[in-house]
């Protein structure tokens, strides 16, 4: 996911670049999410699991509204007054900075501990 998006910020010149794009930042997603849930599912007790996937679930959610909140702030201050559409800098920078953010995620996950503490 880090790569592709990424990758977008600089290769973005044809409908089909952002077409491929997109289809592997959702498929990226699509597996994380669920490795993510089974890896916290089975990292806790047996009676903290419900616990562990809920919150990973809110987590999931405040971390896309605020998300989808910086984009559209970058967008918006990408867009020139009277223009309906940001200016194509507004996509590249929504583009490293998101790629940023995944590569940083990626790498505390790597180092954070694993299992259950006792």
């Amino acid at each position: 996911m880090t790569v592709t998006l990424t990758g977008l910020a600089f290769v973005h010149s044809e409908v089909w670049h952002l077409v491929v794009g997109k289809a592997l930042v959702a498929l990226a997603s699509g597996v994380c999410v669920t490795a993510m849930v089974v890896r916290t599912a089975t990292s806790v007790g047996h009676g903290d699991t419900g616990t562990a996937t809920s919150l990973v679930l809110v987590t999931r959610v405040i971390g896309f509204a605020a998300g989808a909140q910086v984009s559209g702030a970058f967008l918006a201050a990408g867009t020139r007054p009277g223009a309906e559409d940001p200016d194509e800098s507004a996509f590249v920078t929504g583009f490293v900075i998101a790629g940023a953010v995944t590569a940083l995620s990626l790498f505390a996950v790597r180092f954070l501990r694993k299992g259950v503490k006792r």
